[in-house]
């Protein structure tokens, strides 16, 4: 007897100003592509990536609001998620703040948003003090993250796991995919109280390259 087979589509959002060669080559230069279809025993799940280059902030609330995406991507190049390192301490948290207003109203409900090359000691807390959740990586672009990150979003999927679920196994795959580029991770969310340290999620690895951290939630 054939089974039913469930089929579903997750649409994911990727911002970059500069993407690096390496980026280009691997999302290719297509604004709207089909990544990978996964077959499994009794789903079908298809990830569809929209890459938007060279926007500014209308153009971001345009986009994300003309579709559900369950994910909004932005790497740090040129988006000054450092965040504009040429102002001031209030200058870079009004920043923050202001790209987390931003996606706050942007962005549907059960999207989850996830920040790469970023200071994540500033961006943490102006997310999660909107409802936002997801996860912000500090560390160097190198090309390669989105795409472990996607792999891992598509695996998760495919073996059945739902929307947050398996958004954290994909930031799990792009950690250890992408170890020299991840200095610090943090996981931001409402219930997550900065101030008691709860952030902390995977730490700069020591010598030798072996991950001492340890996830927290």
């Amino acid at each position: 007897m054939a089974h039913s087979t469930e089929s579903r589509t997750k649409r994911v959002l990727y911002v970059t100003q500069e993407p690096r060669i390496g980026e280009r080559a691997e999302l290719s230069a297509e604004r709207d592509m089909v990544l990978r279809t996964v077959e499994h025993p009794r789903r079908r799940v298809e990830v569809v990536v929209d890459v938007l280059e060279g926007a500014d902030r209308v153009e971001l609330h345009r986009a994300a609001m003309s579709r559900s995406y369950s994910v909004v991507a932005i790497s740090g190049h040129g988006w000054g998620l450092g965040i504009a390192k040429g102002a001031g301490r209030l200058g870079r948290e009004q920043g923050a703040a202001a790209l987390a207003e931003l996606l706050a109203v942007s962005c549907c409900p059960n999207a989850s948003i996830l920040l790469l090359g970023c200071n994540t000691g500033l961006v943490t807390a102006a997310f999660s003090s909107r409802g936002l959740r997801g996860a912000a990586f500090d560390g160097p672009v190198l090309g390669g993250e989105i795409r472990a990150f996607l792999e891992g979003y598509l695996v998760g999927l495919a073996s059945g796991r739902e929307g947050r679920t398996a958004f954290e196994a994909a930031c799990l795959s792009l950690a250890f995919e992408s170890i020299d580029a991840v200095a610090l991770a943090r996981w931001f969310a409402p219930e997550l109280d900065p101030g008691q340290g709860r952030y902390d999620w995977v730490r700069e690895p020591p010598v030798g390259r072996s991950w001492s951290g340890e996830a927290s939630r």
